[in-house]
């Protein structure tokens, strides 16, 4: 499914990625991310998705999803 048809109605702060691309999977866990990934970085009781990030892209995650702003890694286009 397209990103932009996943971000429709959203009120997320933000997102990561070509609104056109087609996203493989959906994670919260960055160790669950995969090639085309969209990982969706939130911040929770214990952990703070956005520290994940990177992790997610270094394991294929080419979108994001946040809550608050962030400076993606060297190379990455947000």
């Amino acid at each position: 499914m397209r990103l932009s048809l996943l971000m429709r109605g959203s009120e997320a702060l933000g997102f990561s990625g070509n609104p056109d691309g087609e996203v493989a999977s959906i994670c919260y866990d960055s160790r669950q991310c995969g090639q085309g990934s969209l990982f969706v970085a939130i911040s929770g009781l214990k952990e703070d998705g956005h520290t994940f990030i990177a992790d997610a892209l270094a394991r294929g995650a080419r979108f994001i999803i946040h809550e608050r702003e962030f400076l993606p890694p060297a190379g990455v286009t947000a």
